[in-house]
């Protein structure tokens, strides 16, 4: 009996200001570097945590795109806390842990480049027209166990099983983003998703 509102995701309307992402790039000492976030789905269930094979094996990928990044590269990791707590950050050169203190978007927001592999923070990124890699390693075991709603391997995004295929993508030029994906996955998105819904519910 209600109404329904299509319109923009108001976390998603960072995207459509840029100039605060350069803001909080220089607040953070990164201006002139190439910043990278990297957001991965958490492979454990509710149920049975597998926490220790995943932590080796995120250990193994960080050190070896740690060697293969360049002084002006970052890798910013935002991890399950399950994985995350379990690693240290203090022997890489090119890696941080993800900033704690400040919100998730308004990183996003600042950083140049997306890794993630079957995220929906992928459909929201896509939002700033910038690169998005998709690093599915075990995209075969997780399509098998946990499924998919749609196929990523059909998305106009560079798909890749090892780090350093990751490392090589960083160093390409970006791409500009595929019109269509944005159309499809962002059709309400047009950075004024805020101002409307408060109008709409308060006014």
């Amino acid at each position: 009996q209600g109404e329904i509102i299509h319109d923009s995701y108001p976390r998603n309307e960072i995207f459509f200001h840029s100039e605060q992402g350069e803001k909080l790039k220089k607040e953070l000492g990164l201006q002139g570097k190439q910043v990278t976030v990297y957001m991965p789905t958490f492979r454990g269930k509710a149920d049975a945590v597998d926490s220790g094979g995943a932590v080796e094996r995120v250990k193994e990928y960080l050190q070896t795109c740690d060697q293969l990044l360049r002084d002006d590269q970052v890798l910013l990791v935002k991890l399950h806390p399950f994985v995350g707590n379990a690693l240290e950050f203090h022997s890489y050169r090119h890696i941080r842990r993800f900033p704690q203190v400040y919100d998730t978007y308004d990183i996003l927001n600042m950083c140049d480049v997306l890794i993630t592999d079957y995220s929906s923070v992928m459909y929201d990124f896509a939002n700033s027209g910038k690169k998005i890699i998709l690093f599915a390693y075990d995209i075969e075991d997780y399509a098998g166990s946990r499924g998919m709603y749609e196929d990523i391997r059909t998305y106009p995004f560079p798909l890749v099983r090892t780090p350093k295929e990751v490392a090589d993508l960083l160093k390409t030029p970006v791409k500009e983003l595929d019109e269509a994906f944005r159309k499809k996955y962002g059709t309400y998105e047009q950075g004024s998703g805020i101002r409307n819904l408060c109008h709409h519910v308060i006014l």
